[in-house]
């Protein structure tokens, strides 16, 4: 079976920090004997990989759309005037990929760009002459573009042979906005397995991960470490950085910038808790990672935090609440005082419970794997394909 990935960021080169579950997701397909190509953005620092297309725009010194925390972030002011010609070199990069290569499937990430582009791309280039089945997958972010954009987001929707997302949280949001059943498709978690130490390690100090924006929620966690002092360590770039490093100034925090996996893992291995402060999250593979780390998490509850800690059927904390689950401590979004009360109790936290490893080892690159074969199986068959 031949599946063509189109997205809007993909890793730049082997071990890049930018979308790696999605090189995970190829690799994990190919592992289970799946044909997959990629179409990405072009970007002056990337590097050939194999299976993947990268998609010119203009001049290298004009691509700037990608890999800088989302096409419409990026895209504000002058980076408006690239739109255009992204949209059109990524729907004819699909085009051109589909008459050559003949997919069975187009699995589009994000419905804008990629879902746009994979289908006015797919309408010709199937083994048998006409459109391929193309199916698009939302991550988060590009769910509160659709409720803005609700008419395109419920044309692409509903042009789809199958929408998904990525946590059972974004689904449901997502079925709402677009008046039709989304599923659920899980992104690959890949933690190297550690032998279990001779004592239990000694964890100093908390860690947070992601890119440096709003609704990553950083500047909540530093406000609420004035209340409750402890070390930070902060992993990520991105556009806020010297506001944040400014708003942490004479505290215990520590800047790494983005690391290389096994590095990130070790370093989530030996903290005391993981924190993910998010205002917004579509699933939080960092908490998923950590616990599989077997290191417990502070977290919002939004998105897919609940289900990442296990939390399946909790009700959503009052304010200022701090609610207990099987893989750490809830938190409402963007509330100081409450992540500060839950952060005074990370000494006496424990390893994550059971149903929150369960969860997290449905991450798994095989299993995910499985998931997705059986996902496009069933497409093929409802829409007569190979």
């Amino acid at each position: 079976m031949r599946v063509l990935h189109v997205t809007s960021t993909y890793p730049r080169a082997p071990g890049d920090a930018t979308g790696p579950f999605l090189a995970d997701l190829v690799a994990a397909s190919r592992q289970a004997g799946l044909d997959v190509r990629v179409v990405a953005p072009h970007a002056p620092d990337v590097v050939a990989m194999e299976g993947v297309r990268r998609f010119r725009y203009g001049p290298a010194r004009a691509e700037v759309l990608a890999y800088r925390g989302g096409l419409l972030s990026a895209a504000r002011g002058r980076g408006a005037l690239l739109v255009p010609p992204y949209m059109a070199a990524m729907s004819w990069a699909v085009a051109s990929e589909a008459r050559r290569w003949r997919p069975d499937i187009v699995h589009a990430h994000w419905w804008l760009p990629g879902g746009v582009a994979a289908l006015a791309g797919a309408r010709v280039g199937g083994r048998k002459g006409g459109p391929v089945p193309v199916i698009v997958t939302l991550h988060g972010s590009d769910v509160p573009v659709a409720r803005r954009l609700r008419p395109l987001a419920r044309r692409v929707a509903g042009r789809a042979a199958v929408v998904t997302a990525v946590s059972g949280a974004l689904a449901a949001e997502a079925s709402e906005i677009l008046d039709l059943p989304v599923a659920v498709t899980a992104m690959p978690v890949v933690v190297t397995p550690r032998s279990p130490p001779s004592s239990p390690p000694a964890r100093a100090g908390i860690v947070a991960v992601g890119r440096l924006m709003p609704e990553k929620g950083f500047d909540v966690l530093i406000d609420a470490l004035r209340l409750a002092p402890m070390p930070l360590t902060i992993v990520g770039s991105g556009p806020l950085e010297a506001a944040l490093r400014e708003q942490a100034a004479g505290m215990d925090v520590r800047w790494t910038g983005t690391l290389a996996r096994a590095a990130l893992h070790d370093l989530l291995a030996g903290a005391a808790a993981v924190v993910v402060p998010s205002r917004r999250e579509g699933l939080g593979l960092v908490a998923v990672e950590a616990i599989l780390l077997g290191t417990p998490v502070i977290a919002s509850f939004t998105g897919g935090l609940p289900e990442a800690l296990g939390a399946y059927d909790a009700p959503r904390p009052s304010y200022g609440e701090v609610l207990d689950a099987p893989g750490g401590l809830l938190v409402p979004p963007d509330h100081v005082g409450a992540l500060a009360a839950a952060l005074a109790r990370v000494p006496t936290l424990g390893s994550p419970g059971a149903l929150a490893v369960a969860g997290a080892a449905r991450h798994r690159p095989d299993a995910v794997a499985e998931r997705h074969v059986a996902l496009y199986r069933s497409v093929l068959d409802s829409t007569g394909g190979r």
